[in-house]
């Protein structure tokens, strides 16, 4: 079974928007598709990398202390 996650969805969606533009490019649209391969690469990166640490073990727990538990 396949698990998708939605940066992972949404930084391919991004990086390609910006691709799509470079392709048809306007003066102004060079900024806009600079920013959307950039966001998009930034997203696609983020979401590898978060999943590779959701595999390390959990971390510290902490538990709240009542002052008539001390």
């Amino acid at each position: 079974m396949l698990v998708v996650d939605g940066k992972l969805l949404l930084g391919i969606f991004l990086l390609f928007a910006g691709l799509l533009i470079f392709k048809f490019p306007d003066i102004i649209q060079y900024a806009l598709a600079a920013v959307l391969v950039v966001s998009g690469a930034a997203a696609i990166i983020s979401s590898m990398k978060k999943s590779t640490s959701s595999t390390e073990g959990a971390g510290a727990q902490f538990r709240r202390v009542d002052e008539k538990d001390k």
